[in-house]
């Protein structure tokens, strides 16, 4: 009995042992690879793959290889900074634009004063011109008026008086006057007449 009953509690101890769970197992890279992850930049490791947490194209977080996910993060950089060059190279494109207007502006403004300037100074030199012109033409008038009020009254000729020989002494010839002492007769003396005056000179018989 005794021997029964310990048989019996031997094997009720065996069926009542549990036995020890088996680890489970961890779920190999085809699993986790491409499901969702919580943290960037998480690794793990599994069945000897590296994977890591990172952004998707979508930008959800995933798992992937550490080989994808440093070309990923690799391609990404570059696009981030070729659409960062692309956006200063616009800025860059649209400030010169700004300032080729701008000094374009500004060169149309400089050519419209310099017109101005321009007509402006032809226009003062043509005043000149004739404010000139004005002023010599009114100098000729003052001269012209200063000559004739000072110019002296011309009197109308007088017409010479005609000399009458004297009838009270009359000489044929020079020679008579000078045998009777009267040669040389002046106009208007007593024998002067103008046949005896030769050279027309007022004086007769003077030579």
């Amino acid at each position: 009995m005794p021997a029964l009953q310990e048989a019996s509690l031997s094997a009720s101890d065996s069926t009542t042992t549990t036995a020890p769970a088996s680890p489970t197992p961890s779920p190999s890279s085809e699993t986790v690879l491409l499901t969702a992850c919580d943290t960037a930049e998480d690794s793990v490791t599994e069945s000897g793959a590296e994977l890591v947490c990172t952004p998707d194209e979508d930008g959800m977080l995933v798992w992937m290889t550490a080989d994808k996910s440093k070309v990923l993060l690799a391609d990404r950089a570059a696009a981030t900074a070729k659409a960062e060059a692309d956006k200063v190279a616009s800025k860059k494109a649209l400030n010169n634009k700004v300032i080729a207007a701008q000094k374009a502006a500004a060169q149309v403004a400089a050519a419209q004063v310099a017109a101005a300037k321009a007509a402006a100074d032809k226009a003062i030199a043509n005043q000149a011109t004739a404010d000139q012109a004005a002023a010599a033409e009114a100098a000729r008038v003052a001269v012209e008026q200063a000559v004739q009020q000072q110019a002296p009254v011309q009197q109308a000729p007088v017409a010479p008086v005609a000399e009458v020989p004297d009838a009270s002494a009359y000489y044929p010839n020079c020679a008579a006057a000078r045998a009777a002492g009267a040669a040389p007769m002046h106009a208007g003396q007593s024998g002067y007449r103008p046949g005896l005056d030769r050279d027309k000179d007022g004086i007769a018989c003077d030579k």
